[in-house]
């Protein structure tokens, strides 16, 4: 379920980067102030949703590789809202000091990031779970991060 999840917010955003731009900046800026969002930016929330998109489709490690990342990147959020802000600033805006983001944005940064940390836990706990599973000699559905790789390789099928 988290996969089909994951795949379609990817999907998204590889449709309509726009949009998604849009909804980021309506939680993370004030209304006012001049800002120039820097041509790039489109592209790499593009180039994001498609690979967030195939690794959704293609499970397993790759899937579990993802989810590590978002891992990672939710840590980051979770502690460093601030150099989070600003390496967003100057990615997606060609004059970072002219955008104005919100105050309420470390405290939603944070919450993005617990949540991420939250989802990567559970998808990883489950894989953990269903690995002692399989040690344990049990029958187990291969609906986790890593193992819908493993059941259609040539390696994984039993």
């Amino acid at each position: 379920m988290l996969r089909a999840i994951v795949g379609v917010l990817g999907a998204v955003a590889a449709l309509v980067p726009e949009k998604t731009i849009e909804r980021f900046e309506r939680v993370a800026l004030e209304e006012s102030g001049d800002r120039h969002l820097e041509p790039r930016a489109r592209t790499a929330v593009r180039v994001e949703g498609i690979l967030t998109v195939g690794a959704s489709l293609l499970g397993g490690a790759t899937f579990a590789g993802l989810m590590k990342l978002t891992g990672a990147f939710g840590a980051v959020l979770l502690l460093f809202p601030g150099r989070y802000q600003r390496l967003a600033g100057r990615l997606l805006y060609g004059d970072p000091e002219a955008v104005e983001w919100s105050d309420a944005f470390a405290d939603r940064v944070r919450l993005v990031g617990v949540i991420y940390l939250l989802l990567v836990a559970r998808a990883l706990g489950r894989d953990r779970k269903n690995d002692r599973r399989e040690a344990n000699g049990e029958s187990v559905e291969k609906t986790t991060a890593r193992s819908s790789l493993r059941s259609v390789s040539p390696r994984g099928r039993r």
